[in-house]
């Protein structure tokens, strides 16, 4: 069994909620700059975070909806598929590992 099939499936849930993220970041990054004016790195580094802040909603929303689709293995159909969500749920806590710094 490669990474491949957790590709796949990450792939697939992604899809469904980019549009989720971007509009997140759009929302969050308005805010962020119709508050007080503040110098041009401040507004940077909210936009940033506010984008990172997102992106991490989504990715825990994501990790769930997986978690959940997880089924009882009772045939290899399943067995692959339960495989690929589980590799999937690892690149996530990979990702949100890697841009948290917590490696």
């Amino acid at each position: 069994m490669t990474n491949d099939i957790a590709i796949r499936y990450c792939d697939e849930y992604l899809a469904r909620h980019i549009a989720g993220i971007d509009k997140e970041f759009l929302k969050k990054a308005k805010e962020a700059l119709q508050q007080e004016p503040k110098s041009e790195w401040q507004q940077d580094h909210e936009i940033l975070k506010a984008y990172s802040d997102g992106a991490n909603e989504v990715l825990d929303k994501i990790r769930a909806e997986i978690e959940q689709a997880y089924c009882k293995v009772t045939n290899d159909y399943d067995h692959g598929r339960n495989y690929g969500l589980y590799m999937a749920i690892q690149i996530i806590d990979k990702y949100k590992a890697e841009g948290s710094g917590e490696e």
